[in-house]
């Protein structure tokens, strides 16, 4: 090897090795995102779930939060029920690569993928530290085959978020009390609410405080009224909520000769 091709070797190895080390000195200064906590979320209103760069990951909005009661014949505890909905916001997501769907699945976009799931759901009961519980399945079925309403639930199942598609529903929960050995559904007199999803960095998200059977309610806060649920149900397809639809002539028959037919 002649003098002048050692030289150029040298210097092309000494090149991709400064050349490394800018890189890596690149990805060792970028700070990792930090969690800069929560902040108020305001009902009605749709509320962003940011990821880093403050770029937001998805919109949180809840509406119609209230302490809903059912006939004693059902003998069911009163739950907390409000109206979620979750839409898909700007950010970029990467999903860790264990968790990359097989080949078949790779038109459902994973890298654009926000995903929600029940684990996603945080409740704090200030009074008594309860746990939360999704409710759903507790109330679904004594409704629908009481009531002349279809409702789309939202919580209990894992869903993916995709920009041209929010998902939602109601959602209903209360929180569990373990009282010498006895498990006791209660709904707190103070309690926080915090929805978020997965696949991305959250360094600022809503949550939202919520008072109920208390003398006052301090500012930031939501004072639970207590509805029964034919009412609770009524109002909500009154209002157009996209939860909650009435059911056609045909359907409403159904359940009469469905339950007809039990007896």
């Amino acid at each position: 090897m002649t003098r002048e091709r050692l030289n150029l070797g040298m210097r092309i190895l000494l090149a991709a090795i400064l050349g490394g080390a800018f890189l890596f000195s690149i990805l060792a200064a970028r700070p990792a995102y930090r969690f800069l906590g929560n902040y108020s979320g305001l009902i009605g209103t749709p509320q962003s779930i940011d990821a880093e760069w403050n770029q937001p990951a998805a919109y949180l909005t809840l509406e119609h939060p209230a302490v809903v009661g059912f006939p004693e014949a059902w003998q069911l505890p009163d739950q907390v029920c409000v109206v979620v909905r979750l839409e898909r916001g700007s950010a970029p997501t990467s999903i860790p690569f264990p968790l990359r769907p097989a080949q078949i699945q790779w038109d459902d976009r994973p890298a654009e993928t926000v995903v929600y799931t029940p684990d996603e759901v945080y409740g704090r009961d200030y009074e008594s530290n309860g746990k939360l519980i999704i409710g759903n399945t507790l109330v679904a079925q004594p409704i629908s085959l009481n009531y002349p309403y279809r409702v789309s639930w939202f919580g209990q199942e894992s869903l993916p978020i995709y920009p041209e598609q929010g998902i939602g529903g109601l959602m209903c929960y209360h929180f569990l009390l373990l009282d010498k050995g006895i498990n006791v559904r209660v709904v707190p007199f103070t309690h926080r609410l915090i929805v978020r999803v997965k696949n991305v960095s959250i360094i600022r998200q809503p949550a939202f405080d919520f008072d109920f059977n208390t003398p006052t309610t301090p500012p930031g806060r939501t004072l639970l009224k207590r509805v029964m649920i034919e009412d609770y149900l009524k109002g909500l397809s009154d209002s157009g909520s996209f939860a909650v639809q009435p059911m056609s002539t045909s359907q409403v028959d159904q359940r009469a000769r469905e339950r007809a037919l039990a007896r």
